[in-house]
């Protein structure tokens, strides 16, 4: 008889399907038990059923929140279930960012009070280190891409004034800032990362003026 190959007894040990359909994180099992398992499941309609969220109203990697590498998340001897994040650290200004542009670009989600909470801490981090070594350092607001790749001061401002902020406090700081980096061309002394475009500083400027222009104040 054929000695089992070592991926088939893994596969015996451990049912990723099963566990991912079974599992607490709301999220995680509508889109396993959607997609893995052609269940046909209500959506998740909250974000309240966003259950790695941090106390403080954001988001962060869970991993990054316990300490530990990013090489630790696939071993399933010692991490059999999702790493669950410690709600009471602060949450990634990295992370935060992302998922707000979906709620950003969305008509009604972008004025739900969660949405509004994580934003609030959100735009308090501007031009701030992040909590995390990832993209930690404050030089990386000014390392532009479009489309939106990571968080930077130009995709930050988007979403922030697409989801009806006012330019007060750190987000009037924010655009003062930028406007001091304007040339006299209308584009922006930014780094640009993926800038192989020629036409990605018009690119950039056409993102900061639509901000501007849904504040008021464009010049």
């Amino acid at each position: 008889m054929a000695r089992p190959s070592r991926t088939q007894g893994r596969s015996r040990a451990v049912d990723p399907v099963a566990r991912l359909a079974d599992s607490e994180n709301a999220v995680i099992s509508y889109w396993a038990r959607r997609d893995l398992l052609d269940e046909e499941v209500p959506p998740v309609v909250t974000l309240r059923e966003l259950s790695v969220r941090q106390s403080d109203g954001g988001w962060a990697i869970p991993l990054r929140t316990a300490r530990l590498r990013y090489s630790d998340s696939i071993d399933v001897e010692r991490f059999p279930e999702p790493i669950a994040p410690v709600r009471e650290r602060s949450s990634s200004h990295l992370v935060t960012g992302m998922v707000l542009r979906a709620f950003a670009a969305h008509p009604t989600r972008r004025t739900a009070v969660e949405a509004r909470r994580a934003a609030d801490w959100f735009a308090s981090r501007l031009y701030r280190r992040d909590a995390y070594p990832d993209r930690g350092d404050p030089s990386y607001w000014e390392r532009v891409s479009f489309p939106f790749w990571f968080v930077d001061i130009v995709s930050a401002l988007d979403s922030l004034s697409r989801m009806g902020f006012r330019p007060d406090g750190n987000i009037g700081d924010a655009v003062e800032r930028l406007r001091k980096r304007q040339r006299r061309d209308g584009t922006f002394a930014l780094r640009l990362l993926k800038g192989k475009d020629k036409d990605l500083p018009w690119w950039i400027s056409l993102a900061i003026h639509r901000s501007l222009k849904r504040w008021g104040i464009l010049a």
